[in-house]
């Protein structure tokens, strides 16, 4: 699983304009909208995306928070998690591309991941079964 997820691991970065599309991994991503939103102690900006392959449909939904009183900025990574690997999305700053605004997301497709945790439940297994008392013959 380690060997898979690190030579198949895919990252890059896009920028689309609202309505816009690019395609990460054998995804397709479409920004619906980016709209900002006000919590109690920050203000943020969220970007819906939708992503497909094949027949499988995602909504992502990333934010990149402000908190006034820390001046600090943090990023909620949108996750969308299948059998065969995980995709993510962090949405980043709006800027002018052509003339045109456009946000940047970095993306990011882990293929099998969760066979890392499984490897880690192999052992334990492993572990537990050797400290098993044995039969004497």
């Amino acid at each position: 699983g380690a060997v898979v997820e690190t030579t198949g691991r895919y990252e890059t970065t896009v920028a689309l304009a609202e309505g816009g599309s690019g395609t990460v991994a054998g995804w397709t991503l479409t920004l619906d909208q980016v709209r900002a939103i006000e919590g109690p102690n920050w203000y943020a900006d969220r970007a819906q995306l939708m992503a497909t392959r094949g027949g499988a449909k995602a909504v992502l939904a990333p934010t990149k928070r402000y908190y006034p009183a820390a001046q600090m900025p943090t990023t909620e990574t949108a996750i969308h998690k299948t059998g065969t690997g995980d995709l993510y999305a962090a949405l980043g700053e709006q800027r002018i591309v052509d003339g045109e605004p456009r946000w940047v997301f970095r993306v990011y497709y882990n293929p099998l991941i969760d066979m890392v945790y499984f490897g880690v439940i192999l052992m334990a297994l492993g572990g537990a079964f050797s400290l098993w008392p044995r039969r004497k013959a």
